[in-house]
């Protein structure tokens, strides 16, 4: 169940977020301060933030900074009595896309928030696996290519210093090997960077 972390000094705005928010189906954490959300907030358990600007100790603005300074990536719905130009250019540098007006007449635009803003944090969060997993499978196609290449390639560097081979046909046949592993080795760097190319572009 997704947790949505609530913040907010007046206790019977709180309350009402609460109630609304757990009626939507949501699993809640609720807090009059950041002072006593910050933990929760930091260890990047929750899947949402809704928060009060004006606060005691710390606002809403602060509280935003703080995590994002720690590289904690949840999304925030800030809620607030003022809305000014100022207010919203700071939520806008934080990454919060909402930021709605108090009193909430039509909770339906929280409800509306909420999803899109988990909708939006699923996408970036597949994104980042699946970022992740074309790595990995990269790095070890990369691998898995390159080492038999190299130990081929160095078996034949041994076979040329030798100093007692059987003479101009053995010479003919390593170099005609060196000129194919090498070509080899071009082809399959090509190959690769192509397909990081095509994985990551």
């Amino acid at each position: 169940m997704r947790t949505i972390y609530i913040l907010e000094d007046d206790g019977s705005m709180r309350e009402m977020l609460t109630r609304y928010i757990r009626k939507q189906g949501y699993q809640t954490g609720s807090f009059a301060t950041p002072f006593e959300a910050l933990p929760e907030l930091l260890s990047g358990s929750g899947d949402l933030v809704i928060s009060d600007i004006r606060m005691p100790g710390m606002s809403g603005i602060e509280m935003a900074r703080t995590i994002r300074a720690e590289g904690v990536g949840m999304p925030i719905i800030f809620i607030s009595g003022e809305c000014s130009d100022e207010i919203r250019e700071q939520a806008a540098a934080l990454s919060v896309r909402y930021l709605l007006k108090k009193p909430l007449k039509d909770l339906s635009l929280l409800r509306s928030a909420v999803e899109d803003e988990l909708f939006r944090y699923d996408s970036a969060s597949a994104a980042e696996g699946y970022d992740d997993l074309r790595t990995r499978f990269l790095t070890k196609l990369s691998h898995e290519i390159r080492t038999p290449l190299t130990a081929l390639s160095l078996a034949i560097d041994g076979l040329s210093n030798k100093t007692n081979r059987a003479g101009a046909s053995e010479d003919k046949l390593l170099t005609i090997s060196r000129r194919n592993v090498d070509r080899l080795i071009s082809l399959v760097e090509d190959e690769l960077g192509t397909l990081r190319k095509q994985l990551f572009d």
